[in-house]
């Protein structure tokens, strides 16, 4: 038996429309502007360009998930993710070929979470955004996140570079200064190693029994004895020649940049394979309120478009074989 149910659609013509084709060429816009400002980030840092990078981050995912709507053919639909998979990759094939490996994965994981998306469409009686959002966010989030996790290693790698830069290290003590403080007296981002060191020493002095009756002139000689043990024993600690005058960030961070520079190329690579699979798994698993943040801008664009007249939503009758026993 064949009987008729109702279906709401998403009109799309089958010729590749230039409402389409514009929508989409943003979506690849967005794509190559990643890579381009995720390159300058690498090479310089900056607070502005991580900004940018998001901020292109965003409007790719909300691009793909709209594409998701308009663009119901397969092939159409391939084409275009091969097209913004190669330009989120594209400006960093000239400094490792083997970037299109990861393009070519890429492609796979946005196109299945894309043909994810199209098959609920077709399978729903209505239009669940935020069912195909969320299902076709999550794959462009792991996809951007592999083509992330790629390219850092490989910039790394290229320059020789640390795999945590000066501006990190200088974080990392300011956010723990407070912890830093019960085992150091008196330390500060921008203490150097001489007045840590002049801190420590003078309190060890003053706590001798005989410190009050000693003279000025010989409590100055035992604190700067104490001040060369203490330099020896950092020195010999972080394996390497140190400057008093220098911040103890700075000198921490000279400090891992030479051992590690030290370490033998395969075990510089494996340092650098494992920054990809963390940065990767950490993007994947945190990646539910970039989710939420990306479906609620897409729905607000996609009701928008709808106002407009971009898009319609039609119904339309559809046969469906049952059983009856």
């Amino acid at each position: 038996m064949e009987v008729q149910i109702l279906n709401k659609r998403i009109e799309q013509n089958n010729s590749f429309s230039l409402r389409t084709a514009s929508l989409s060429f943003l979506g690849i816009i967005s794509a190559f502007f990643f890579g381009w400002f995720l390159k300058f980030l690498l090479e310089s840092g900056g607070t502005g360009n991580l900004v940018w990078v998001i901020i292109v981050f965003v409007l790719f995912l909300i691009f793909f998930v709209l594409q998701t709507f308009l663009v119901s053919e397969s092939g159409q639909a391939a084409f275009l993710i091969a097209l913004q998979s190669f330009a989120l990759g594209f400006i960093f094939i000239n400094s490792n070929i083997w970037i299109l490996i990861f393009i070519a994965v890429n492609f796979l994981i946005l196109y299945s979470a894309n043909a994810a998306g199209r098959k609920i469409i077709n399978n729903s009686l209505k239009i669940r955004f935020g069912e195909i959002s969320r299902v076709v966010v999550y794959g462009g989030i792991v996809a951007v996140a592999l083509i992330v996790s790629a390219v850092i290693p490989m910039f790394l790698e290229s320059t020789q570079n640390m795999p945590i830069s000066h501006t990190v290290f200088e974080d990392i003590f300011s956010v723990n200064q407070g912890w830093i403080n019960k085992f150091v007296p008196g330390f500060t981002t921008t203490s150097t190693l001489e007045e840590v060191a002049n801190n420590i020493s003078q309190n060890s002095v003053n706590e001798l029994p005989q410190a009050k009756y000693l003279p000025t002139k010989e409590k100055q000689q035992l604190v700067n004895a104490a001040n060369k043990s203490f330099y020896d024993k950092i020195s010999g600690f972080i394996n390497s020649s140190i400057d008093p005058m220098m911040k103890i960030p700075d000198i921490a961070f000279q400090a891992a940049k030479d051992n590690f520079m030290k370490l033998p190329d395969n075990l510089k690579n494996f340092v650098y394979v494992g920054i990809g699979a963390l940065i990767f798994l950490t993007a994947a698993s945190i990646s539910w309120p970039i989710r939420i943040i990306v479906s609620f801008l897409a729905y607000i664009i996609y009701e928008i478009l709808i106002s407009l007249g971009f898009i319609r939503i039609s119904l339309e009758d559809r046969s469906k074989e049952v059983i009856i026993l």
